[in-house]
């Protein structure tokens, strides 16, 4: 564990195992550690790089009162750098994957692939992504207002994923609690307009996946990129719910395994056909919905 200099704040790091690298990026509310269960699982076969992104638990906020998702692209193509990584693997969660796409899209020479699972991309959804944004602003502002800000981020939490919540530790609930600034912060950004051509121009191969039981928005969402990422691939994880490496982190791991094989095996920036490597996991072919992408302008998780 270590700290880094970035951008005029100092990234908390930890580093771990050997081989191919794989940078992990957090979502909303959580930091390094909610990787450990996938950590424990890759750095035997990686070398397996998490961090705590600005604002959360061990890295300063910095010169930036409300981090955009440009902002920590550019923290984590820099710790890329620094680090000696690229091109590596990404693997990214919620609103942490919603900083990949930045990645991918503005820093693709920095990554071999990416596994995103569940990008909190809202406004892939339309109406329906602004009135779910609304309704999780509206409750999180209530029950801060009501209980404070601890009671805030667990209507939050409980809400995308009653039963990781309700499942984790009381000391991991703790620090996601202590985050409720950033969550805070994250509902007051600004939006993150990319168009469905610019999404379309994306090269990076890619995986994304989604739970049988998250809310219907984060299926629609994985879907739609599904549809518009070149060489993307999407994969349902049966029984999970939005946290998908935490319900299910055995078939999570071996998707990442399985598809950094296939990386080594063809030519970068081709696009990959996974179907045989993953065929163990319940697949989906692209869809054809396409959509204006916006970041959950607010909201991320």
């Amino acid at each position: 564990m270590a700290m880094l200099p970035i951008h005029g704040s100092e990234l908390y790091y930890e580093e771990s195992g050997r081989g191919q690298s794989i940078l992990f990026i957090h979502g909303s509310i959580s930091d390094a550690n909610a990787w450990d269960e996938q950590i424990a699982r890759l750095s035997p076969y990686f070398r397996c790089i998490v961090y705590d992104r600005r604002g959360y638990t061990r890295s300063p906020l910095g010169p930036c009162d409300l981090p955009s998702p440009e902002r920590h692209a550019e923290d984590a193509a820099e710790l890329i750098r620094k680090l000696g990584l690229g091109p590596c693997l990404l693997v990214a969660t919620s609103a942490g994957a919603v900083v990949g796409l930045d990645l991918m899209m503005r820093y693709p020479q920095l990554l071999r692939g990416a596994v995103l699972s569940e990008p909190a991309a809202l406004y892939l959804d339309g109406v329906e992504g602004e009135e779910f944004l609304a309704a999780v602003t509206s409750m999180v502002s209530e029950a801060l207002a009501q209980r404070g800000p601890r009671a805030a981020v667990d209507a939050f939490a409980g809400h995308l994923d009653p039963e990781a919540w309700s499942k984790s530790g009381e000391a991991e609930r703790d620090r996601g609690r202590a985050n409720h600034q950033s969550l805070f912060r994250l509902l007051r950004a600004p939006g993150y307009p990319v168009s469905a051509d610019q999404l379309a121009r994306i090269s990076v191969p890619s995986v994304i996946i989604y739970g049988e039981r998250t809310p219907q928005i984060f299926k629609r969402i994985a879907r739609r990129l599904g549809d518009r990422l070149e060489g993307s691939r999407l994969i349902k994880l049966e029984g999970a719910g939005h946290h998908t490496y935490l319900h299910r982190p055995d078939a999570f791991a071996n998707i990442v395994k399985a598809f950094a094989a296939q990386l080594d095996s063809q030519p970068r920036r081709r696009p990959l056909t996974c179907a045989r490597t993953l065929s163990s996991f319940t697949y989906r072919k692209k869809v054809s919905n396409q959509a204006s992408f916006d970041a959950a302008r607010r909201f991320r998780r």
